[in-house]
């Protein structure tokens, strides 16, 4: 796995402040917490932003989040915690496909699965 702290801190305020632009000028923070669509709209955007600098400048970033799919999308390598403790680390992939423990199986199995929606 590669160093968190590889590039310094310099690039992750880049991040930030190209976040931050995304917005746009004159918008405001309530208009995305009263709009459930732009605010997953501007989330994907930041994300696909980090994906992009992560992939220019070989970063690394450490994520903390209960978005299953947000760290399926972000992560080579997870780890799953507990009540503060690591119950599963490994591949991202291989994680979130097989869980093995059984705090693992009910995150995973929580997560609606919209391919089977009819």
């Amino acid at each position: 796995m590669q160093s968190a702290l590889r590039g310094g801190g310099g690039r992750a305020q880049a991040c930030m402040a190209q976040g931050s632009r995304l917005r746009g000028p004159g918008s405001r923070n309530s208009s995305s917490a009263t709009n459930p669509r732009r605010r997953l709209s501007v989330q994907a955007q930041v994300l696909n932003l980090m994906r992009d600098l992560q992939d220019e400048f070989g970063l690394s970033y450490l994520l903390i989040s209960h978005s299953l799919a947000v760290i399926r999308h972000m992560c080579d390598d997870i780890g799953v915690m507990q009540r503060g403790r690591l119950v599963e680390a490994g591949d991202a992939q291989e994680v979130l496909d097989a869980p093995q423990p059984a705090h693992t199986r009910a995150l995973v199995a929580a997560v609606p699965d919209i391919r089977h929606v009819h």
